[in-house]
């Protein structure tokens, strides 16, 4: 993230980047740089907790849900260099980390953090964005990790000459999934670190080309009773791949090692209900939802 040395609540001091508002008047997405001249806008430390950049000296922070006030949403955009051309296959990513801070204002994780393209910018606090439940990728399962940068990563064909990218939680509050991460007696809300975001029409660098979040893992059948199959097509496979399963609290329940691009997985006790298979190799993270009946 291009950069000069401002601080919290001055996205705009990164270079390409703006704050853009939701439909509750709410902008203030806040930038972390290394060259910051107080600490709770440093890195790694700052407002958010400790964290270093999944590229370069600077990072975003963002609110992406607050179970205290309703569909409170912070949104950060960026107008692309050229327009998407129509019917051309784009390839786009960004990097995400969970913050919780030592004060407990950030306490929770949420779901849905994601990108979306837009024709036109949300930059002015007359024309906000809609929480209309849907982004081009984003991120089904709760992000529950703190150390370490996930990527939420796809591909589309364009079906419209989008000029601007914005990142944040497009959904309600009624299709957002939370996790209370610690207790408090502060405000309730979800924040998220967020880096290294990507477009273009080359596959997403050190990603998978021709594979979105969700087709790199494929279950057949999913839902299912007693046991499933599971294809991994990311042909990025190596010895220190392996594949979990989360449930809805954020807890691994199973874990997989020697992992082999075809294989089962038996239900064995696990109880009827939503979990995630999360697939981790090497820098790369896939997640989908996995539902046992």
């Amino acid at each position: 993230m291009s950069e000069w040395c401002r601080g919290a609540s001055q996205i705009q001091h990164a270079i390409g980047w703006k704050n853009y508002w939701d439909a509750g008047g709410n902008s203030s997405p806040d930038y972390y740089n290394s060259c910051a001249n107080y600490s709770s806008a440093g890195v790694p430390n700052n407002l958010g907790g400790y964290q270093y950049p999944a590229n370069g000296n600077a990072y975003a922070g963002i609110y992406t849900f607050e179970s205290d006030v309703p569909n409170v949403r912070e949104y950060i955009g960026a107008q692309l260099l050229t327009p998407l051309v129509i019917n051309t296959k784009y390839y786009f990513s960004f990097k995400a980390n969970l913050a919780l801070d030592t004060n407990h204002i950030f306490n929770q994780a949420a779901n849905n953090l994601g990108l979306l393209f837009s024709t036109v910018s949300y930059s002015s606090f007359t024309n906000p964005i809609q929480t209309n439940n849907f982004a081009h990728i984003y991120s089904a399962a709760v992000i529950t990790d703190t150390a370490n940068w996930t990527t939420i990563s796809g591909s589309f064909i364009a079906d419209s000459a989008y000029q601007y990218i914005i990142i944040g939680n497009f959904f309600d509050d009624a299709n957002t999934t939370f996790i209370q991460m610690q207790d408090t007696v502060f405000y309730r809300s979800a924040y998220f670190y967020i880096d290294d975001a990507y477009v273009s029409t080359d596959s997403i660098p050190g990603g998978i080309a021709e594979n979105d979040m969700q087709g790199s893992i494929i279950t057949y059948p999913n839902p299912f009773t007693q046991s499933t199959s599971i294809e991994i097509n990311c042909n990025c496979l190596s010895n220190d791949s392996q594949l979990t399963i989360i449930n809805v609290s954020g807890i691994e329940v199973k874990r997989y090692m020697n992992l082999s691009p075809n294989m089962n997985i038996n239900r064995d006790n696990l109880l009827a209900g939503i979990y995630f298979l999360k697939l981790q190799t090497d820098n790369k993270i896939f997640i989908n939802k996995l539902i046992i009946q």
